[in-house]
């Protein structure tokens, strides 16, 4: 996974990051009103029809899936005792995820990411809309729904920052839909309320079969705040991969954006050995969100006040 940056306007998203599993696998392996959410609601899918690439995309990662399973990653459990961090591990996780990117668009171009010059995290409250393709099945849309609703309020509880699933005046905004409808994305983003930039289109429209869901956040006045996020999430993904998408993309767009190697126990790790949001994890969400950082803080003294964060967290070596 990376994360990007593009110039964009109006109500473009200026920041993304991308999550390509497949690429760490193995090169082998083949209810919402339309008039809140902008998309078509439950009458209209019950006449859409999935298309046979967007079914044959499904087998593909359904295939991959069970490969993951079957070599004992996508954990669920958090972490434990097989996988012990320190006070230093979590700083210096700190600093590689929340103050770094891996990709980054110029012109139209994807470019290798950076360090950030300075801190990125939401100020304002989060305000989350979700919307459906139009062949997203009723009955995903309610277990989806209800699974973000948990996950927001325990993120809340997390960071302490206020955060919840909204029907209107929304910020970050979560799309499920399948591959025609990313495709042809622009019109599905605007009628969602977004007006997306050629950057943000482009970047979509040009995610790989490996890129299996995205956010992007942008930061209007360039002042570390960020002001809006849109996540994208493949509707041909099992609910154990959306489930895993929900968690990691979502994450990304408080302002964790980077993956690191190094990281353990993370879902912020490209080997996929974890597929839910792990207890080092929280703790990374809660040194974002502690007081003692803030939006556009330098970099240099956030990750100094992580490493003080991190020994009250987790206590010994520092």
């Amino acid at each position: 996974m990376g994360a990007f940056a593009d110039g964009m306007g109006a109500r473009g998203l200026a920041a993304a990051a991308l999550l390509a599993l497949a690429a760490c696998i193995n090169g082998e392996l083949p209810d919402p009103d339309p008039e809140v959410t902008g998309l078509p609601g439950p009458a209209a899918a019950a006449s859409a029809v999935q298309s046979q690439s967007s079914k044959d995309l499904e087998l593909y990662y359904l295939r991959v899936e069970n490969d993951l399973l079957a070599r004992g990653l996508l954990r669920v459990d958090g972490g434990g005792p097989d996988v012990p961090y320190t006070a230093r591990n979590l700083a210096e996780n700190f600093a590689a995820i929340a103050l770094a990117e891996e990709l980054r668009v110029e012109n139209g171009r994807v470019l290798p990411g950076r360090p950030l010059i300075s801190l990125r995290r939401w100020q304002g409250p989060i305000r989350f809309g979700i919307h459906f393709g139009d062949t997203v099945p009723e009955a995903i849309r309610i277990s989806d729904r209800a699974f973000i609703e948990g996950y927001v309020k325990r993120l809340e509880r997390i960071t302490g920052h206020p955060m919840a699933v909204a029907s209107s005046r929304t910020n970050f905004d979560i799309v499920i839909l399948h591959e025609d409808q990313r495709l042809a994305v622009n019109p599905i983003l605007q009628r969602a309320g977004v007006i997306p930039s050629r950057g943000m289109i482009d970047a979509i429209a040009g995610m790989s079969r490996n890129d299996y869901c995205a956010v992007l956040t942008e930061d209007r006045k360039n002042d570390g705040v960020i002001t809006n996020a849109l996540a994208i999430v493949r509707a041909e993904h099992s609910e154990t991969m959306r489930r895993m998408c929900y968690h990691e993309e979502i994450a990304q767009g408080l302002g964790l954006f980077n993956d690191s190697p190094r990281a353990r126990p993370s879902i912020f790790n490209d080997d996929e050995e974890f597929g839910r949001l792990t207890t080092h994890d929280e703790m990374l969400l809660k040194i974002l969100y502690d007081p003692r950082l803030r939006p556009g803080m330098p970099a240099v003294a956030a990750e100094t006040m992580a490493i003080v964060i991190a020994n009250e967290l987790v206590g010994g070596e520092s």
